[in-house]
C-alpha cells in the first residue's frame, strides 16, 4: 500500500506566519518564526497564545492578526484536488501549534482528505525528529510505500533515511511532475 504523507503549512495551505509578518510589516527572519512557532508546536502554548504574543509585539489588535493569519493560509487547490482524487492513503505530518491546524480544516473544509492527522502539538514531538516519521510508519505498518511532501528541506532527511520517496514542495511544476511520478506512477 502507498501512504501519501504531507506537510500543512507551504504544501496544503500556505505559510502563516513568515507570510504574514512580510505582507505587514515587510520583514521576515528565521529567528521570528522559531520564537513563535518551536514551543507551541511542541505543545508548550496554543496558537490563541501565539496570536497574542504577535499582537502584543507588534501592537496590533489580536481578534484582526488572529483572522489575518487564518485567511494568509490559502489553501492549495491543485494539490488539494490530487489528494483528494487520491486512490492511497494521505497522512498529514506537520508541526503545529494546538487549535491552528483544526481551525484551517474547518475554515477550509480540508478535513476529509487525510485518513489521519499526525499533528506536533498532540506528540509534543516535531519534524525533523526522526521519531516523529516513526509514529507514521508504526500506525500503517513499515513494509508500506511512503511518498511525503514538505516544502522545508531538513524535514525531507529523515524520511529519506527511514527509506520514504521524498518531495521539497515549491507549489511549481516540477513538484506536481514529481507527484505524478511517485504517486501516481504516470
Amino acid at each position: 500500500m502507498k501512504i501519501i504523507v504531507s506537510d500543512c503549512f507551504g504544501v496544503i495551505v500556505g505559510e502563516m506566519i513568515p507570510a504574514w509578518l512580510r505582507t505587514k510589516f515587510g520583514i521576515y527572519s528565521k529567528s521570528f518564526k522559531d520564537k513563535y512557532c518551536h514551543d507551541s508546536d511542541l505543545g508548550i502554548f496554543s496558537f490563541k497564545d501565539v496570536v497574542k504574543m504577535i499582537s502584543n509585539e507588534f501592537n496590533v489588535d489580536e481578534n484582526k492578526t488572529h483572522k489575518e493569519l487564518i485567511e494568509i493560509a490559502k489553501p492549495n487547490e491543485r494539490l488539494i484536488s490530487y489528494l483528494r482524487n487520491s486512490k492511497h492513503k494521505v497522512v498529514l505530518l506537520s508541526n503545529a501549534s494546538e487549535g491552528l491546524v483544526e481551525e484551517i480544516m474547518e475554515t477550509y473544509h480540508l478535513s476529509d482528505i487525510f485518513d489521519k492527522m499526525f499533528i506536533s502539538y498532540k506528540y509534543k514531538i516535531a519534524k525533523p525528529n526522526m521519531d516523529f516519521y516513526k509514529m507514521v510508519m508504526d500506525e500503517y505498518g513499515q513494509d508500506n510505500e511512503f511518498v511525503f511532501m514538505d516544502d522545508v528541506e531538513a524535514n525531507l532527511v529523515p524520511a529519506k533515511e527511514l527509506g520514504w520517496k521524498t518531495i521539497h514542495f515549491k507549489n511549481d511544476e516540477e513538484s506536481f511532475n514529481l507527484i505524478e511520478e511517485l504517486v501516481y506512477e504516470k
